[in-house]
């Protein structure tokens, strides 16, 4: 069977039409999943201050990585939790800096701040739905959200100086 050119030059626009209109498609997808990602993230630039603090108060109490706990959880916006000693004493002031980074930088009700994990010099800031992380990483950028040996495709966005936003995706 023999086509004639008008035939070609019809399937062959209809062939174009066709991939485009799906990668349309897959575009949308990916930005309407980068959105969802986004919203996320918690709001570095209002709470930039007392994440620094934090890190430094973690630092100084956690300076022997051989004592670090696995994670400490946040409970009640204020108090820290290790699961394997009971509460961690805290002053007054780092209480009132987890309130903010609770109140000003996890505004998400997605996303809200849960726990602390520890990764050698790597500190992350973890939401309640596991989905996100802010990590302080001076390590370099990191390649996983909870645990190295989790196989959930991340996103990393680098925000200034060893921080970063860690989402998983798909």
């Amino acid at each position: 069977m023999k086509l004639s050119k008008k035939t070609i030059t019809v399937i062959i626009i209809l062939l174009v039409v066709a991939l485009a209109a799906s990668s349309c498609v897959y575009f949308g997808i990916q930005m309407a999943r980068n959105r969802r990602v986004q919203a996320l993230y918690a709001n570095y630039e209002a709470c930039s201050f007392e994440l620094e603090v934090m890190v430094t108060f973690l630092e100084q109490k956690f300076s022997d990585e051989e004592n670090q706990p696995p994670f400490l959880r946040v409970v009640g916006g204020k108090k820290l939790f290790n699961p394997q000693s009971g509460y961690v004493y805290i002053p007054d002031e780092i209480s009132q800096t987890i309130t903010v980074l609770d109140q000003e930088c996890f505004v998400s009700e997605d996303a809200k701040l849960y726990a602390i994990t520890f990764y050698g010099k790597r500190i992350q800031f973890n939401s309640q739905n596991g989905a996100y992380a802010l990590v302080y990483s001076p390590e370099g950028e990191p390649d996983f959200l909870r645990d190295p040996t989790e196989n959930f495709r991340i996103k990393v966005k680098h925000i200034e100086g060893d921080w970063y936003h860690v989402a998983r995706i798909g």
